[in-house]
């Protein structure tokens, strides 16, 4: 977990001056936020051909047997990725005798070749890749035979199913898992290659490796076009090592549409593949029709829990309750019976990391009586998101007691002036405004470092008055490193704007 240190609390930070500075909350509520540390990421933009082998150099020779005999009913394929095209030659021991020995179909940038697997395999699967790649490539890619071998030259990107490859190659590994998809051009797209090998498919899917820890935040994104003029359903399945599922989350892409997936969930168990499914009846009489452009699986640690103790160590029974929205929790915790204790909060993640904070000096601030209350009320918060801490979805107030004091300084003022032809120096308008200065005295660097912060958020209160700030927050060093801090500031609805005018009698 993550925990920003321009709230009112401060997590393993050290300071330089080796005291226990110890801020003073009241005995109330107290708030914080801590954010989820991001632990695992895997991104695939397609920018290369993810789910081919990649064969290097080229000039090297892929040899393919084909003993056994490649059947339909085996499903053997053989597969190029060539000059953005897509190559896929398949196989039929069923043909009648004779047969013509391939037939070549095209769809979309897919070239897709039926070849007779009846007599002589070998010498069909060659004229067939000479017939296709071979003529697109300008003679580049040549496929000859050896007896029941096909040997190929110029070939980048291959792929091959129940065929036996003869031998052992160095070639790149698949980064993505694809079932009836196929790279084109930066995207993974549809191909009904199940219906070419007798099965057509209702569920084409890709899948990579992804292993978070159990109950840990998985976030999955992915851009989808769907060409299609009906819906498709998508499942998110979380998978363990033996490709069971373990858990799932659904969602709909709508037809003729670009859509974006942007689905989250605390994993239940364990998880070591990803798989994003996409599923319609009626893909069962398509050939193509969609494309994933990118996908991101991300994983985020959550956290486990909270514990107060006094400055001795001992654990105290302290309420609370967390509150978590997107990868941010907001942390309450009800101070009300506490008083005259210091404390401190420590947090663990489901890393197994412990956060230790600050100090916190717990009083009944409001009963003191008036010559003990020598602390600035300090308040801060903002409606947007400020390094993490998400007040727009998760609201609260920072909230501290400080040494310090506010101080009547000479008025602020912007004025206007213009010359008038006599060479007189008028005045048109002016803005002005009381003016205070803000001095925090003898912390240090640690806690200076946050409140310099505190004056960067859009809403400021200084004993429960609301402030605007004119200039950045200084420090002055005091010695033993702790500083004194100050800043100009001016209270908020007590502007004067006075624009001059004059009248036609």
């Amino acid at each position: 977990m993550k925990f920003s240190p321009y709230q009112n609390i401060i997590f393993d930070i050290d300071d330089s001056c080796g005291v226990c500075d110890k801020l003073q909350i009241q005995n109330e509520h107290f708030y914080f936020q801590g954010s989820g540390d991001l632990k695992l990421q895997k991104i695939d933009e397609f920018d290369t051909n993810p789910s081919f082998y990649l064969f290097s150099p080229a000039t090297e020779v892929l040899k393919v047997s084909l003993i056994p005999q490649p059947t339909i009913a085996i499903g053997a394929f053989l597969s190029f990725y060539y000059g953005g095209k897509y190559y896929f030659y398949y196989f039929d021991e069923t043909l009648p005798i004779p047969p013509p020995t391939y037939s070549i179909n095209t769809v979309d940038n897919i070239v897709y070749v039926l070849v007779d697997s009846n007599v002589i395999p070998a010498v069909d699967l060659a004229d067939a890749i000479n017939a296709t790649v071979g003529i697109d490539s300008g003679g580049l890619v040549v496929a000859n035979t050896v007896f029941t071998t096909v040997e190929i030259t110029g070939i980048e990107y291959f792929l091959v199913q129940h065929l036996t490859i003869v031998t052992p190659l160095l070639y790149g590994q698949q980064r993505v898992g694809l079932n009836n998809m196929y790279y084109n051009d930066g995207n993974i797209c549809f191909f009904n290659i199940s219906s070419l090998l007798g099965a057509s498919t209702t569920t084409p899917s890709f899948f990579n490796t992804f292993a978070p820890l159990a109950g840990n935040l998985v976030k999955v994104k992915a851009k989808v076009t769907n060409s299609l003029p009906f819906d498709l359903a998508y499942t998110i399945e979380f998978l363990d090592g033996s490709f069971l599922v373990i858990d799932t989350i659904t969602g709909i892409v709508p037809a003729n549409s670009t859509y974006q997936i942007n689905e989250q969930k605390n994993v239940v168990g364990w998880v070591a593949y990803i798989g994003v499914v996409f599923s319609d009846p009626l893909l069962f009489s398509e050939m193509v029709g969609f494309c994933v452009e990118d996908y991101e699986f991300i994983e985020y640690d959550i956290l486990d829990s909270v514990v107060v103790k006094d400055c001795n160590g001992t654990v105290l029974a302290i309420p609370q309750t967390i509150t978590t929205n997107d990868i941010n929790s907001l942390i309450d915790l009800d101070f009300t019976g506490v008083s005259n204790c210091c404390v401190k909060i420590e947090t663990l993640d489901s890393s197994g990391v412990t956060h230790t904070s600050n100090s916190f000096e717990v009083l009944d601030y409001e009963n003191l009586t008036e010559c003990l209350k020598k602390k600035v009320k300090v308040s801060w918060f903002d409606n947007c998101n400020v390094d993490g801490v998400d007040y727009l979805n998760l609201p609260f107030v920072n909230e501290v007691y400080l040494t310090g004091y506010k101080k009547r300084t000479t008025q602020g003022a912007q004025i206007e002036t213009f010359t008038s032809a006599s060479g007189k120096v008028l005045k048109t308008s002016s803005l002005t405004y009381p003016k205070f200065q803000l001095n925090i005295v003898g912390y240090g660097d640690a806690f200076q470092y946050m409140f310099e912060r505190i004056f960067e958020h859009r809403f400021l209160f200084i004993d429960d008055k609301e402030y605007t700030t004119s200039e950045a927050y200084e420090i002055t060093p005091l010695g033993t490193k702790l500083y004194n801090g100050r800043i100009d500031i001016f209270e908020t609805g007590r502007i004067l704007n006075k624009i001059n005018c004059c009248c036609n009698g």
